[in-house]
């Protein structure tokens, strides 16, 4: 209970910096188009999530039939609070003004994620033993 009362208070603090990249307006037609694009751009981290850690899993020695019963459950359940738009109450976020820039991919954070992602699937993914 308390892991998810400090997640939701961290999500109610994200409001106004992601505010910029969700442009919050004040009429119903500018909040159905926050709604959207909050929702597109936590979609495609969330299923990412899960099928990375869906490929962490396959590398698990107990075999394959591990990944349906605990992995992919244990995934979309870790993972399903990353849908900030069901948590979030956009009324409370200020008002952006200005026109929304697009997001830009940068080759460094994507070389990174890449890293870390060999590193998850092909280290973590196996499984550590201490003995």
């Amino acid at each position: 209970a308390v892991a998810v009362a400090g997640y939701y208070a961290s999500m109610r603090l994200l409001i106004d910096p992601l505010a910029p990249f969700a442009g919050v307006g004040e009429d119903e037609a500018a909040r159905l188009v926050t709604k959207a694009r909050i929702r597109r751009i936590t979609f495609i981290p969330y299923i990412g999530s899960m099928v990375v850690a869906c490929a962490a899993a396959s590398l698990n020695p107990k075999g394959p039939m591990q990944i349906l019963t605990s992995g992919l459950p244990a995934a979309a359940a870790a993972f399903g609070l990353t849908q900030m738009d069901n948590l979030i109450s956009l009324r409370r976020a200020r008002a952006y003004i200005g026109p929304l820039k697009p997001l830009e991919r940068s080759l460094p954070w994507i070389l990174a994620a890449v890293v870390v992602l060999t590193f998850f699937v092909l280290v973590l993914g196996r499984g550590v033993r201490f003995s």
